[in-house]
């Protein structure tokens, strides 16, 4: 099962999803997707590991989300925080293009599936206020927008996180 929550920066998305993720398991796997770059970075990833849940199982994958997905136990319960820091790497460190990315995405998915895997995907609503300017960040929106599509598809669940506050697009069985 696929449960897909977005949320604006600082919205309570995070928390959230560990709130829910937790009532599923009593240790689920928390995929970071965050590189300590610089040194906002390594404060924000402190702040989020102290502020995190200890019953969480934490596994590093800046860029290889897949291998951690393979390696998942069958109906395992897997954390994914967060695309929108995923999709950084992937384009301006890992130079994918939008194909491989979409095939990627497209790969997690069929791997959640065949191992039953209980996943959460959460991703930033970047797109709420119009394209920016520049076309570097136009293709990055369009990119994030394009993988947001592809999890909604698979997803059960869809929920908006906003001031803490959850709104179900989706739920249920597809």
């Amino acid at each position: 099962m696929i449960t897909f929550i977005s949320g604006g920066a600082r919205s309570g998305k995070s928390s959230f999803a560990e709130k829910e993720v937790l009532k599923q398991s009593p240790a689920p796997v928390f995929i970071a997707t965050s590189s300590r770059s610089d040194e906002e970075m390594i404060f924000r990833i402190e702040k989020h590991q102290k502020d995190r849940a200890s019953a969480f199982i934490t596994k590093e994958a800046e860029f290889h989300i897949e291998d951690t997905l393979k390696q998942a136990a069958l109906g395992e319960v897997l954390l994914v925080d967060c695309l929108t820091v995923w999709l950084n790497e992937a384009m301006f460190q890992q130079k994918k293009t939008k194909a491989e990315i979409m095939d990627i995405v497209e790969n997690w998915c069929e791997i959640i599936s065949a191992k039953d895997l209980n996943a959460t995907f959460v991703s930033n609503d970047i797109n709420e206020g119009g394209l920016p300017p520049d076309p570097g960040t136009q293709a990055y929106v369009e990119v994030l927008e394009k993988i947001h599509r592809k999890i909604i598809a698979h997803a059960e669940k869809v929920i908006q996180v906003r001031a803490g506050i959850p709104h179900y697009w989706k739920e249920g069985k597809l």
